[in-house]
């Protein structure tokens, strides 16, 4: 856990750090151009670094690749600095109507030909909408977003395991509660099974690492009811209630249990990119497992669902287009692999797929071959410096060789692209530690290459 003097001290430590990284860009980086034509992309997330891969590969692909991020970050992100960025425009803070407007309009006055979302959660549902309306004023404009409700299905977790099940698919068993009543109800009516309690539809910091499983026990392995119950109404980051439900997820884990996240980039329900990585609650370090016998597990289970859902009567003409990225548990006893949620965005573990001269493709619909771009077999493992040194605690003297060391990349390094790098630690990284230190805020963790910072509770 950190607090203001914290931040304060590493946004010092990367300003200082400011000389090593303009050595390393003279030293190390070189030129590149890209291909001009009429193409023009649009893509949201600026302040992520799976944006910033996905705007080079469209670079490369020959378009001129148009930025948009909500104000603020807009100023700092590390992308205004990467020469795949034709222009940048700022977003309204927060979603609304207005931010669907403006996307609408950015799309309009650039004769945009393509819309590629990168954004995070918040606002994912203002972009679907945006891409629906796009579509209907510019025909020719490509969107690579789910229709809105089906991503709406995807993210909510209650909602997902219940598509899951209607396809008839194996997912843990899981209940919507609204109040702490209805979860201990739950907990009594449902007997030895045990359960994890996640908000349903909002974001929760601090709730996203907490793998506490309900109900209590006592140290006899006795249920502790009223522990249980106090927990439930008093001791939850976020009140359980009507407008923020819980899932009560049936607890799939034990001895051995491993966990794998994936992304697939879909076209018209076809895969076209695929990447599977062992996972955990915020990973920071992406293994490529993709051509194991578990990511040839988790792809054909993504194959299967989308096949599935495409059949579906409730979803069978639906555009079955965008990013679909799926978490799993597998437990080694039963050998069972099970679907636990879908974010429906660009997964950052597409980090392995940054050097992939075919991801623009895979990315724009163009990409025709019948398997889907995969990492290479001999990718190296990609993490973030700024992360390592502090999360590692690594010596601050090995900070130039410290990845190469450990046979891991900097996600944040590219020698065509090297400006970058600079704006992603020494401007990105060390505004958004002053924010935190201005505003006296305590963290808990930092996701350094989403820039999302987990409030300490």
């Amino acid at each position: 856990m950190a607090g203001p003097i914290s931040s304060f001290l590493l946004a010092l430590l990367a300003l200082a750090a400011t000389p090593f990284t303009l050595l390393r860009i003279l030293l190390f980086s070189r030129t590149s151009s890209h291909l001009k034509s009429s193409k023009c992309a649009l893509v949201t997330g600026g302040r992520s670094q799976k944006a910033l891969y996905i705007t080079r590969a469209l670079a490369r692909s020959g378009y001129s690749v148009i930025l948009a991020e909500e104000t603020g970050w807009s100023t700092f992100c590390a992308a205004r600095f990467s020469n795949s960025i034709h222009k940048i425009y700022s977003l309204p803070l927060g979603g609304g109507q207005a931010y669907i407007d403006a996307l609408l309009q950015i799309a309009k006055s650039n004769r945009i030909t393509l819309f590629l979302p990168c954004s995070g959660v918040a606002t994912a549902i203002e972009e679907a909408a945006a891409a629906r309306l796009m579509k209907k004023q510019i025909p020719s404009l490509v969107a690579i977003i789910q229709d809105a409700d089906l991503l709406e299905t995807l993210h909510e977790k209650d909602r997902f395991i219940d598509l899951v099940h209607s396809l008839g698919m194996d997912a843990p068993a899981g209940h919507l509660i609204k109040s702490p009543q209805e979860g201990l109800q739950l907990l009594r009516r449902t007997g030895n099974t045990r359960f994890l309690f996640k908000a349903a539809t909002v974001p929760d910091d601090v709730g996203r690492s907490d793998m506490t499983t309900y109900p209590f026990l006592h140290a006899d392995a006795s249920v502790d009811w009223r522990g249980t119950e106090k927990r439930l109404e008093t001791g939850m980051n976020i009140p359980i209630c009507k407008q923020t439900p819980y899932l009560a997820q049936e607890f799939i884990g034990g001895m051995g249990a491993t966990e794998w996240c994936t992304h697939a980039t879909v076209i018209d329900g076809r895969i076209t990119a695929f990447v599977c990585c062992p996972s955990n609650d915020m990973l920071m370090t992406y293994y490529n497992a993709t051509h194991t016998a578990m990511g040839q597990r988790t792809r054909k289970w993504s194959e299967e669902f989308l096949d599935r859902l495409a059949e579906h009567p409730r979803w069978s003409k639906s555009d079955l287009t965008g990013h679909f990225s799926f978490d799993f548990i597998h437990q080694p006893e039963s050998d069972r692999l099970v679907v636990i949620e879908c974010n429906p965005r660009v997964h950052t573990a597409i980090c392995l797929l940054r050097k992939d001269k075919k991801l623009g493709q895979a990315m724009d619909g163009t990409y025709t071959q019948s398997s889907p771009i995969t990492p290479s077999l001999n990718v190296e493992p990609v993490s973030w410096l700024g992360h390592d040194l502090i999360a590692r605690r690594w010596p601050l003297h090995h900070a130039t060789d410290i990845l190469s060391k450990a046979g891991v990349e900097d996600g944040a390094w590219e020698e065509t692209d090297a400006w970058s790098y600079f704006g992603f630690y020494h401007v990105q990284w060390v505004g958004l530690l002053l924010v935190e230190a201005i505003n006296l805020r305590r963290w808990s963790r930092i996701n350094i290459s989403t820039a999302r910072v987990f409030l300490a509770k």
